[in-house]
């Protein structure tokens, strides 16, 4: 985007873009921020001991390689929601929109589901985007993101172990009802009804087939960059008379596929927390012992939660330096 598309869209009130925020709403976001920072902390701070004793047994480079994939991993799901709403006709700036994001999603750890989407839908407000169509994008991002991990999960559940293949199988059939909530006309209904049952206005919408594809397709790379995280640790974890190599990666894969869709079902639990691990403690248990499984675990929940918590910081940081250098 030229330096004139950002003016006129990040513009004030008075303007053509971006919306001044004031009184309640203010008030609204800075608790909504308060709460998930809260949440965020809580969770850090609950492992801390089993982190830290989980940290002392890895060594340096594995862990630093961890912390690279999920950070990549969690930068890329934010192209998987832009495209969306770019092709709604929504012209957000990157730095925007990267706020708008990750600001939105420290909200998942805050318990009930909907928090990260509620936010999205409120800081979308300063760009004068729809309520239906912030929230039809941030739905969308879940989908497309559930789509994705099955599709991971069913190339990589044949390498993993026979008790995990018995027992989430079936998570595969997930697929064609997530596909019919893809199909365009499909989208339009659920949407509009969704906002008749809030008695809201809405606009139409018409997403394309190739930006939902797109948006599968940046999330299929952060689920290799997040299975590569599980990897890097695993491979470092194993005992000597293991060989973590490529059918291991594969199961990581899965594995770490299989545990976001796990967190997703159970929507009461924040990110969640405790149900992802369980899972990976399952799927890991042909390659790394109980113990050293959880230890695992943990670590890449705090990684993860830590990468949260930096990814909203550096993106606002760096929309504030994208508006200083325009105002001068």
């Amino acid at each position: 985007m030229s330096e004139q598309e950002w003016a006129a869209v990040s513009a004030p009130a008075d303007g053509a873009g971006r919306t001044r925020v004031r009184g309640w709403r203010w008030v609204v976001r800075t608790a909504f921020l308060v709460a998930a920072l809260v949440a965020c902390g809580l969770v850090i701070w609950r492992t801390r001991e089993d982190f830290l004793a989980a940290v002392a047994d890895v060594s340096a480079f594995p862990l630093v390689l961890a912390f690279l994939a999920v950070l990549v991993g969690g930068v890329v799901p934010m192209f998987a929601w832009r495209v969306l709403i770019l092709d709604l006709g929504s012209p957000i700036p990157l730095a925007a929109g990267a706020r708008i994001y990750f600001v939105a999603q420290l909200g998942k750890f805050i318990p009930g589901s909907v928090w990260s989407v509620l936010a999205q839908v409120e800081l979308a407000r300063e760009y004068r985007v729809p309520a239906r169509r912030s929230a039809t994008v941030g739905l969308l991002t879940i989908v497309t993101a559930a789509v994705s991990a099955v599709l991971v999960l069913g190339l990589a559940l044949p390498f993993s172990t026979e008790e995990l293949r018995r027992g989430y199988w079936w998570v595969v059939l997930l697929l064609p009802p997530l596909l019919v909530l893809l199909y365009p006309p499909v989208i339009r209904r659920w949407s509009a009804l969704l906002f008749r049952l809030l008695r809201r206005p809405a606009d139409d919408l018409d997403v394309s087939v190739r930006a939902l594809a797109a948006s599968v397709g940046w999330m299929v790379v952060a689920w290799v960059f997040y299975g590569l995280q599980l990897y890097a640790l695993v491979a470092d974890a194993a005992p000597d008379d293991v060989s973590a190599g490529p059918q291991v990666a594969l199961q990581c894969l899965g594995i770490f596929a299989l545990a976001w869709v796990a967190g997703l079902l159970f929507v009461v639990v924040p990110a969640g927390a405790g149900v992802r691990e369980v899972i990976i403690v399952l799927g890991l248990a042909s390659v790394l012992p109980s113990g050293a499984a959880l230890a695992v675990a943990l670590l890449s929940r705090v990684l993860l939660t830590v990468t949260d918590l930096l990814l909203a910081g550096l993106a606002v940081l760096a929309y504030r330096a994208r508006r200083s250098r325009d105002a001068v």
